[in-house]
């Protein structure tokens, strides 16, 4: 992999200290980019493992913007033995219910990154979260509940592992992803306003994968 100049945690927090947030239009670029990375993991049966702002990294190529997955260390085989290992607000709840485990989690943990986006708040903003809401499964739930009937996110942050949207889907889908223009906070949280400067230049790219 090239170097890559930042993460998408270094360009989300420069938004927030610019009180702004991330259009529509450059989510869909780093999601269809990462669900493409996503798409060549899963036809090869691997579970990415650890997918979070900090793992999802940033290189300008002709000012063209190109994201990709770093640090593998949590990826493992389907069916493997090896046990899930993670960062903790972003797996899935099945990680710990004993539910199976499959690239499902990879869309439920990418599915948080996307709220993290569309909102602009950071998870330790939310005052209410907290490793016993975690622990407990009530995250989780205040998450899906938050989203609500909201187009691909919803469909990607369902607790039913039957009823969450496939990686294949998302790859396949011309319109992927679907928002809201707003969403609540599962917890009580401050706003985030406006398209950020900072990531103009994403607003030009393009969402072929």
């Amino acid at each position: 992999m090239s170097a890559a100049d930042c993460s998408l945690r270094f360009f989300m927090e420069q938004a927030r200290q610019a009180q702004t947030k991330m259009t529509k239009e450059q989510i869909a670029i780093v999601s269809r980019q990462i669900i493409s990375a996503l798409h060549y993991l899963n036809e090869r049966e691997i579970i990415y493992g650890d997918i979070k702002p900090e793992n999802i990294l940033f290189k300008d190529i002709s000012n063209e913007p190109t994201f990709c997955l770093a640090n593998f260390g949590s990826s493992k085989v389907i069916d493997s033995s090896a046990n899930l290992r993670g960062t903790r607000y972003y797996l899935a709840s099945e990680v710990y219910s004993g539910g199976p485990q499959d690239v499902r989690l990879d869309i439920w943990s990418f599915g948080v990154v996307i709220y993290e986006m569309l909102t602009g708040l950071a998870l330790d903003q939310l005052s209410g979260l907290t490793d016993s809401t975690y622990i407990s499964g009530e995250w989780h739930k205040r998450l899906e509940n938050a989203c609500g009937n909201t187009g691909d996110l919803a469909k990607m942050l369902t607790l039913s592992v039957e009823r969450r949207i496939t990686i294949d889907s998302c790859y396949a889908s011309d319109t992927f992803p679907v928002l809201p223009d707003t969403l609540p906070s599962p917890f009580a949280a401050p706003a985030a306003p406006n398209p950020p400067a900072l990531l103009s230049s994403l607003g030009g790219g393009s969402n072929e994968r």
